[in-house]
């Protein structure tokens, strides 16, 4: 278990790496391709619209006509902006521990269909 818990997190710290360099190859460490994604405005403007009026509509338009998409990553964003404060940083940084996560879980569950090691690369093809 301990040598499987070391490659693991192993595969993170190759994951997280391989993340950072693809998105700087790929120039998507600015704000403006985070903005340009019409989903993620909507995400962002219910978030900040929760924090500061603690509701999901806007002025210009209502909650039910307006957003039509679950409301929990909304929530879930507005509570670590209250926490945090609405930076970009703290996106990615919710971003990393939401994957952390779920490669964590894929790694679980693959440790039960999976014999030893090869329970490893489910969550490193994942991660990656």
């Amino acid at each position: 278990m301990g040598k499987e818990l070391k490659l693991f997190g192993c595969i993170l710290v190759i994951s997280v790496l391989a993340s950072f360099a693809i998105a700087f190859f790929g120039g998507r460490f600015k704000y403006s391709s985070l903005a340009e994604d019409v989903g993620m405005i909507a995400f962002q403007e219910t978030a900040h619209n929760l924090v500061t009026s603690g509701s999901f509509g806007t002025q210009d338009n209502l909650f039910a006509g307006y957003f039509r998409r679950p409301p929990a990553y909304p929530i879930l964003l507005a509570t670590v902006y209250f926490i945090f404060g609405e930076y970009l940083w703290v996106v990615w940084g919710l971003h990393l521990v939401l994957w952390g996560f779920s490669l964590f879980v894929l790694w679980r569950v693959s440790r039960r269909f999976l014999d030893g090691l090869s329970a490893l690369l489910p969550p490193l093809f994942f991660g990656l």
